[in-house]
């Protein structure tokens, strides 16, 4: 077994390094936050320990010896030979390695807290977090008790822990909506625009910094007509005067383009909003959600808000986002589009979701 430690300022970037020197196969063993007197001489808050069985370093040194005809790490020369072999090849042993992760993360684990691991990694929590989680149920587990019990009330406890995100949003606050491409931001902002405005009697305009997609203002600005609100164009020489209205702020996605992160950056450094939403798709799986931390983490927004719950039932991403971007989850979203509404966190429904246990099973 290899063990190796890494520090870096954000648990994001530790993993982001644990992937690149020991791959997808390594398992998370723990994470530390570095004392402040660490932290003064080497900047890094964080220190994650992680592992990788030796056998699967030798498979993987062994294909890349099979690649190039050469040991591992040695120039396999310019000309390459029955390429698309080696390409099928190589993916057939991706795919075996993959099918015995499983085996792996339950080393060590209690026989009677296996189902509840199981669960926790079909339901998508990133598997050092799945690991956590089926420990403490394992250290509370009574002679009597039923693990997927103490499971649910572990998970509900973490739950309620990550979405604790009370948002007071006053007369004239500026509130912008960050994330990823496809997560929602869009809609996110129109049923936050519906809901200020009809449930509130709130004063509301629109605003879009998006000029990457072609229809980005026409798509606020049917928002607007729909729910008779005002629109505004950014203008970074334009000194917006102030009013009482709320004015809710689209964005473009940026990827990991630095260029657009920079912009992006810039338009937010300038309008100066009072609140950013990281807005995630439950869709999107926990390694792209580890990237995409990583990559909107600089822009520290203050909560977040999970989308298209009604198009799968792996939620496993709230953790991920709750605990690598270290931001409250406030609202989620189960509707499609503009339509529907933002609603508070169900913390009992979510749990349930993520162990896979029918709401018939255990009182709330």
């Amino acid at each position: 077994m290899i063990i190796k430690t890494f520090s870096a300022s954000t648990v994001a970037s530790a993993l982001k390094q644990i992937r690149a020197e020991m791959g997808g196969d390594a398992i998370i063993l723990k994470t530390r936050v570095c004392p402040a007197e660490e932290t003064i001489f080497t900047g890094h808050k964080f220190e994650v320990t992680a592992c990788i069985d030796e056998a699967v370093v030798g498979r993987k040194m062994s294909l890349e010896e099979s690649q190039s005809g050469k040991p591992a790490g040695q120039f396999a020369g310019a000309k390459k030979t029955g390429g698309s072999n080696l390409t099928r090849l190589d993916k057939t042993l991706g795919q075996i390695l993959s099918n015995h992760r499983t085996p792996d993360l339950m080393k060590d684990i209690d026989p009677r807290v296996q189902s509840v691991l199981v669960n926790l990694l079909d339901s998508d929590v990133p598997p050092e977090i799945a690991r956590r989680i089926s420990g403490k149920v394992a250290g509370r587990l009574g002679k009597s008790e039923k693990a997927e019990q103490v499971a649910l009330e572990e998970v509900k406890n973490e739950l309620t822990g990550l979405t604790r995100g009370e948002v007071k949003i006053q007369n004239g606050a500026k509130v912008a909506f960050i994330g990823p491409s496809g997560a929602g931001k869009t809609s996110v902002m129109g049923k936050a625009a519906a809901q200020l405005c009809s449930k509130f009697g709130q004063k509301i305009k629109l605003m879009s910094l998006d000029n990457m997609k072609v229809s980005a203002y026409e798509e606020i600005g049917a928002y607007a007509e729909l729910l008779n609100l005002s629109t505004e164009m950014f203008d970074e020489t334009k000194k917006r005067t102030k009013d009482d209205a709320i004015l809710l702020i689209d964005t473009p996605p940026i990827g990991r383009d630095r260029e657009r992160q920079s912009k992006l950056f810039e338009k937010l450094k300038i309008v100066q909003p009072d609140i950013l939403f990281f807005v995630f798709s439950a869709s999107a799986r926990s390694n792209d959600l580890i990237d995409a931390a990583n990559i909107f983490e600089s822009f520290s927004p203050k909560f977040s808000v999970m989308t298209h719950l009604d198009e799968t039932g792996r939620w496993g991403g709230i953790f991920t986002i709750g605990e690598y971007l270290n931001t409250p989850i406030a609202f989620v979203t189960d509707s499609p589009g503009g339509i529907g509404q933002m609603k508070l966190p169900d913390v009992s429904r979510m749990a349930r979701q993520i162990l896979r246990i029918e709401e018939s099973g255990y009182d709330q």
